[in-house]
């Protein structure tokens, strides 16, 4: 029996890098991350409920944009040819505003760019609307120039018209900076990787969109990279530990265990954070039991792209399962 479920989870971060488009970067951990960062950046096309700040202002020049903003949003139709230019860069780039705060940006022209680096995508303006998007809403904040990324003013807005939002970034009351960070110091620090606090109608928030590591990559993308990789370990010993048991049920289906390679199925923890392990060339499933209800690692509607197949993308959950489940197939 071989096994190297590490590997595993890093060639399936290159694979799905590459099955959407992008060059699988040289660090294999930066691949997998951004497997994440890709998650967050694409908004994915699912019905949400609209809503728009009360302080918000239409200029006549960008009014059909923002009126075929809303209903693509309302009745889940793709908007990503407005995101950032660099979304048709070769390698998939770090957007420090969402990593930041976890708001994008969306352009409001009208027409579809029809050649050159950025054919398919559409005509940007001076400015840009800001958004919030959850899995079953999208908030629209404001339309701002290409200087606005850190201006406080962005997060007041989403203060006034929505704290719920901002309430679980909320720092205690006695932790404040000791110094006054300005819009432009938040863009200089915020371009070199430092993550900061900012003060919002006398409350201080910080790591809305799960702040940047030093690598310019979303703290959120690193954090659900090591889950899997630590998922992967605890796989690792719950094979070592239940060998023998595996080993007996296989030999009792006429299979010789110990010539099977083990392979995690990583689309199906990320989907549903549940342990199958496929064996080959027996084209057994191993089901392992949980002890947590099913969660998942990406926002809804991704999981699409992670596995085509609509049957096996389903959530499932193994609660139910005594110890463990071996089916064919």
């Amino acid at each position: 029996m071989s096994t190297n479920f590490e590997n595993d989870v890093y060639e399936w971060g290159r694979r799905l890098i590459e099955k959407v488009g992008y060059k699988a970067n040289k660090d294999s951990f930066v691949t997998l991350a951004n497997v994440f960062t890709l998650s967050r950046m694409f908004i994915s096309t699912i019905p949400r409920r609209v809503h728009v700040s009360e302080s918000f202002m239409t200029p006549q020049k960008y009014d059909k944009a923002i009126k075929q903003i809303i209903h693509d949003l309302n009745v889940g139709h793709n908007v990503n040819a407005r995101l950032s230019r660099r979304i048709k860069d070769k390698k998939v780039y770090t957007d420090r505003m969402l990593a930041d705060w976890g708001i994008h940006h969306l352009h409001l022209g009208e027409e579809v760019i029809s050649k050159g680096k950025n054919e398919g995508l559409i005509e940007g303006n001076k400015e840009i609307l800001f958004v919030w998007v959850t899995n079953n809403d999208a908030y629209l904040i404001g339309i701002f120039d290409h200087d606005s990324w850190t201006k406080t003013q962005v997060l007041e807005i989403v203060h006034d018209n929505w704290y719920h939002l901002l309430k679980p970034f909320e720092l205690p009351r006695d932790v404040r900076s000791t110094i006054d960070i300005t819009d432009l110091d938040r863009l200089e620090l915020r371009n070199a990787c430092v993550n900061t606090a900012v003060l919002v109608r006398g409350c201080s928030y910080m790591g809305l969109g799960g702040g940047l590591t030093c690598g310019n990559i979303g703290g959120n993308d690193v954090h659900k990279a090591n889950t899997i990789l630590r998922a992967s370990d605890d796989l690792a010993e719950w094979v070592k530990n239940n060998y023998s048991i595996l080993e007996s049920y296989m030999s009792g289906a006429g299979i010789d265990f110990a010539s099977e390679t083990l392979e995690f199925d990583v689309s199906k923890f990320v989907i549903s954070a549940m342990y199958t392990i496929k064996c080959k060339p027996s084209n057994y499933r191993i089901h392992i039991q949980s002890q947590h209800e099913p969660y998942t690692l990406v926002p809804h509607g991704f999981e699409a792209v992670i596995e085509p197949c609509a049957e096996k993308r389903e959530i499932q959950d193994h609660r139910a399962i005594k110890g463990l489940l071996i089916e064919c197939g």
